[in-house]
């Protein structure tokens, strides 16, 4: 499962531009913040698929 993002959609909009989209992210969005806001993101789906 992928989120679809705004600045995602310079790689295109089909399957195959999943790859360039994640190796984007982890070259150049692999940050401290960005860590954090993924890992609060996990937790509150993990809180919510537990009820």
């Amino acid at each position: 499962m992928v989120p679809r993002y705004g600045w995602m959609y310079e790689f295109g909009r089909s399957v195959e531009s999943v790859r360039p989209v994640l190796l984007h992210a982890r070259n150049n969005m692999n940050n401290e913040k960005n860590t954090k806001e993924v890992m609060s993101a996990i937790e509150a789906l993990t809180e919510a698929l537990k009820s």
